[in-house]
C-alpha cells in the first residue's frame, strides 16, 4: 500500500471510531426523562420532523437542481439533507441561549429518524445510489445506533459506570474526531481549495441558512425552543452522511462537499446562535440591584423558586383542584402539543378563576410558607448571603406571603391583579431584563447574571422549570425536591435534598460554619 492508501485508510477508522464513539458518549449523557420530554410536545416534534425531513430534504435537492454543482458535491448536499440530529447539537444550543433539556430530546429524536430516511428516500434522490436499503440501513444502524443504544443501556442500569466512562468516550470522540478532520482535509485539500469559485461553499451556506430558518419558523411559540429547532435543523448529520459517503461511494468529491459544507454552515449556525443569545441576554445588567433600588454589594447569592420550595403547594395546584372547574380546558395538553407556553398555560388557568377574592385569598393562605422562613432569611443575611426569589408563578400571592411574614427579598415574577369576575390576570414582565417568552421569568437567566458578575450563587427548586438554572451551579449549593429532584437523579446530578425551605439555609450556614 502507498502512503496515500494508508492514509485514506486511516482517515476512513478516524471517522468510524468518530461516530461510535460519539454516538455511545450521546447515549450515556441520555436519560428516559430527556428522551421523553420532547415527545410529550406534539406539536414541536411535528414541527421538527417536516423541518429535518421534508423541507431540509427538499431545500438540498432544489439547489443541487438550480445551481450547477459538480455531480459529487450534489450529491454530498443531498446527503447532507437527508442526514439530521448532530451530536452537538446541545452544545450549539447552549450557545444559542435555547432549551437544554428540548436539544437533548430532539437530538435523539432526530437521530432516530435519520436512520430510518436515508435508506428509503436518498435512493430516490440520488442517482446510482443502492436501491436495496440494507447497505445504507446497516451501518446507521452498528455504527450510530447501537452505540447510542449501548449508551443509554449503561446510564439506565449503571449509571455510576456510565458517569465514569462518559469522559473516557467523549475524549476518544474528540481525539478520533480532530484526526479525522486533519486527515480529510489534508486528503482533499487540493480539492477544497478548487471548490472555490465553483458555488459549492456558498451554495452549502445558502442550505444551512434556509434550514435553520424552517427549524426557527417551526420552533413554536417560545423564543427558547424556536432557537433550539432552528440550529438543530440547520446543523446537519455530518457523522451520519460521513457513513453513508465512505461506505457507498469511492468519488472523494463527496467527502469533500461534506467537509465544506461543515465548515460553511458552522458560520451561519455560530452567527445566528450568537445573535438569539444576545436577543435571550436582553439587557442583563453585570450587577443587579436589590428592590430597594441600592447596589447588592454581597458576594454570595441564594437564588431560590417559590411555589413548593419556599412554599409546601403551588398556588396552581391549590387553584386547579378548589377554584376550577372539574370540566376546565386542560391547557397543559396544549403545553405539551407546544401550540402555548408555559406562561400562557399557567396564564390561562388564573384567568378561569371566578371565585370571589376572598375566597382566592384564603387558597393563597393554604400554600403554606415555611414558617421559620423570616428568621433562616435573616441567619442568611447576617452570614453574607442574599435571597432572591424567582418564579414562572404571579407576584400577586407571592408578595403578599412575603409581606404577611415580614420577609423583604427581591423578587422576580410574572406581574398581576385580581379582578373579581375576571380571575387572576397574570401579564408578561414589561421591563425585566430576565423575561422569557416561555416562562415569564428566566430563573436560569437570573443565575447566569449573578456568576457573571462573580457571585458564588446557590439554586434552589422543586419543578421542570428550575432544572436549567440549577444545572448552572455547583452540586454542593444546589438544592431540589419534587419533579427537580427527579430530573437531576435520571441526569445523575448531585444535590441537596430537602424538605422544608429553611433546611437549605442550614446546610449553607453549616458550610460556613455559622450555626
Amino acid at each position: 500500500m502507498s502512503v496515500g492508501e494508508y492514509l485514506d485508510a486511516a482517515a476512513k477508522l478516524a471517522v468510524l471510531t468518530f461516530v461510535v464513539a460519539g454516538m455511545a458518549a450521546a447515549g450515556l449523557g441520555l436519560t428516559a426523562a430527556a428522551v421523553a420530554a420532547p415527545l410529550r410536545r406534539g406539536r414541536l416534534v411535528a414541527g421538527a420532523l417536516a423541518a429535518n425531513f421534508v423541507v431540509a430534504p427538499a431545500a438540498a435537492f432544489a439547489l443541487t437542481r438550480v445551481v450547477p454543482l459538480a455531480e459529487p458535491h450534489a450529491v454530498g448536499l443531498i446527503l447532507l439533507g437527508g442526514a439530521a440530529g448532530a451530536p452537538f447539537l446541545p452544545k450549539l444550543a447552549a450557545v444559542a441561549r435555547g432549551d437544554a433539556a428540548f436539544a437533548v430530546g430532539l437530538m435523539l429524536v432526530l437521530m432516530v429518524g435519520s436512520v430510518a430516511f436515508m435508506p428509503v428516500v436518498l435512493p430516490l434522490l440520488i442517482p446510482g445510489l443502492e436501491a436495496d436499503t440494507w447497505p445504507l440501513l446497516r451501518p446507521l444502524l452498528f455504527n450510530m445506533l447501537l452505540p447510542l443504544a449501548a449508551g443509554m443501556g449503561l446510564r439506565r442500569w449503571a449509571p455510576a459506570w456510565a458517569l465514569r466512562v462518559r469522559p473516557a468516550v467523549e475524549w476518544v470522540s474528540t481525539v478520533s474526531m480532530i484526526a479525522a478532520v486533519l486527515l480529510l482535509v489534508g486528503l482533499n485539500a487540493g480539492a477544497m481549495l478548487a471548490t472555490f469559485g465553483s458555488g459549492a461553499a456558498l451554495t452549502a451556506a445558502a442550505f444551512v441558512a434556509a434550514a435553520t430558518a424552517a427549524g426557527y419558523a417551526l420552533g413554536g411559540p417560545a423564543r427558547e425552543t424556536r432557537s433550539v429547532l432552528g440550529v438543530g435543523t440547520g446543523q446537519r448529520n455530518v457523522a451520519a452522511a460521513l457513513v453513508v459517503a465512505t461506505q457507498n461511494f469511492a468519488d472523494p468529491g463527496i467527502v469533500v462537499m461534506l467537509l465544506v459544507s461543515t465548515f460553511a454552515g458552522l458560520v451561519v449556525l455560530l452567527t445566528a446562535a450568537r445573535v438569539w443569545a444576545r436577543a435571550a441576554s436582553g439587557e442583563v445588567p453585570a450587577a443587579p440591584e436589590t428592590a430597594g433600588d441600592e447596589p447588592m454589594t454581597t458576594s454570595r447569592v441564594l437564588v431560590s423558586d417559590f411555589d413548593g420550595t419556599m412554599t409546601r403547594h403551588d398556588f396552581y395546584q391549590l387553584a386547579v383542584a378548589e377554584l376550577l372547574p372539574p370540566d376546565a380546558p386542560d391547557q397543559w395538553a396544549a403545553y405539551r402539543a407546544g401550540t402555548i407556553t408555559h406562561f400562557e398555560a399557567l396564564r390561562r388557568y388564573f384567568a378561569a378563576i371566578r371565585a370571589p377574592e376572598a375566597e382566592v385569598l384564603a387558597i393563597v393562605d393554604r400554600m403554606e410558607l415555611d414558617p421559620a422562613l423570616p428568621a433562616a432569611v435573616a441567619d442568611l443575611r447576617r452570614a453574607g448571603w442574599e435571597v432572591i426569589v424567582t418564579s414562572a408563578g404571579c407576584d400577586w400571592y407571592i408578595r403578599r406571603l412575603l409581606a404577611a411574614a415580614g420577609v423583604e427579598v427581591e423578587v422576580h415574577a410574572n406581574p398581576g391583579q385580581f379582578v373579581t369576575g375576571r380571575g387572576l390576570l397574570m401579564e408578561m414582565p414589561a421591563d425585566s431584563p430576565f423575561r422569557c417568552d416561555n416562562l415569564g421569568v428566566d430563573k436560569a437567566r437570573v443565575v447566569r447574571a449573578h456568576l457573571d458578575a462573580g457571585r458564588v450563587v446557590a439554586f434552589a427548586g422543586d419543578g421542570f422549570p428550575d432544572a436549567a438554572a440549577a444545572r448552572l451551579v455547583p452540586s454542593d449549593l444546589r438544592f431540589a425536591r419534587g419533579d427537580l429532584a427527579s430530573v437531576l437523579a435520571d441526569e445523575g446530578l448531585p444535590f441537596h435534598p430537602f424538605v422544608i425551605w429553611s433546611d437549605i439555609a442550614g446546610v449553607l450556614l453549616r458550610t460556613e460554619g455559622v450555626s
